[in-house]
C-alpha cells in the first residue's frame, strides 16, 4: 500500500469501529422493519411489491436482496451495508479535502463528518442513505480528479456513480445542480461543460424514471 492510500485507508478502518460500537443493540425501527419486509420475501413477490409501493427504494431493497441471502436478516447484518458506505465515504473525504488542502485539512473533514450525528445515524440504519452519501462524496472526489486531468474513463464513472446514486435516492439528482454551478464558476471545469451535460444525462434519467413510477405510488404519504 502506498503512502499516499494509507491514511484514507486508516480513516476509514477508525470510522467503521467507531461507527459499529453498540450497532446491533438497537431492534430495527419502524422504516427499517420496512426494510426488513421487502427483503423476506421471493423476488417475484418483491418485484410485485414494489408495482404498489417503495418504487423509490427498489435498488436498494434489489441490493439488500442479495445481501441478506447471504448474511442473514439481523441487525448486525442488514445495518453492516450502511456502516460499511460511512466508513468508505469517510476515507474518499480525508483523500478529497487532502488534495484541496493538505493532509490536514482532510483529517479534520473526515473527524467533523464522523462525529456528526445524523452521519453516525445513517451508518446504523438498514435504509440508503448511508450509500446515498457515499455516492455522493465520490462523485464530487471524481470532479475534483476531474479538473485536474479530464478524462473519458473519469467521465464516465461520474455518469455511472450520479446513476447508482439517484437510483439509490431521487433527491441525489440536485447534486448535479451543485455540481453545474461548480463547473460554471471555476474555469479550470468551465471547459468540460460538454462531458458534464452528457454525464448529467446518467443523473437525470433514474430521476425521471423514478418521479413517474413514484408519482402513481403517493397515496403512502398521503396523510
Amino acid at each position: 500500500m502506498s503512502r499516499s492510500s494509507r491514511a484514507p485507508v486508516i480513516v476509514g478502518v477508525l470510522t467503521f469501529l467507531y461507527s459499529m460500537v453498540g450497532v446491533s443493540v438497537p431492534s430495527f425501527w419502524t422504516d427499517e422493519a420496512a426494510s426488513v419486509s421487502a427483503v423476506d420475501r421471493d423476488f417475484p413477490q418483491l418485484l410485485g411489491m414494489l408495482g404498489t409501493v417503495d418504487a423509490v427504494h427498489g435498488v436498494y431493497y434489489g441490493l439488500m436482496y442479495g445481501w441478506t441471502r447471504i448474511f442473514g436478516l439481523s441487525e448486525l447484518s442488514m445495518r453492516t451495508p450502511s456502516l460499511l458506505a460511512v466508513a468508505v465515504a469517510a476515507g474518499l473525504l480525508m483523500a478529497l479535502c487532502r488534495r484541496l488542502g493538505g493532509t490536514a485539512y482532510g483529517v479534520s473533514a473526515a473527524v467533523i463528518f464522523v462525529i456528526l450525528p445524523r452521519v453516525q445515524y445513517v451508518a446504523t440504519d438498514a435504509r440508503s442513505y448511508a450509500l446515498t452519501v457515499l455516492g455522493a462524496v465520490l462523485a464530487t472526489y471524481l470532479l475534483v480528479l476531474i479538473r485536474e486531468s479530464p478524462s473519458k474513463l473519469l467521465w464516465l464513472g461520474y455518469g455511472l456513480t450520479g446513476l447508482v446514486t439517484v437510483s439509490l435516492s431521487f433527491y441525489s439528482v440536485l447534486l448535479v445542480v451543485a455540481h453545474g454551478i461548480t463547473l460554471l464558476v471555476d474555469e479550470r471545469l468551465r471547459r468540460q461543460w460538454r462531458p458534464m451535460a452528457v454525464a448529467s444525462v446518467a443523473w437525470l434519467v433514474p430521476a425521471a424514471l423514478i418521479a413517474a413510477v413514484a408519482s402513481r405510488q403517493q397515496f403512502q404519504i398521503a396523510w
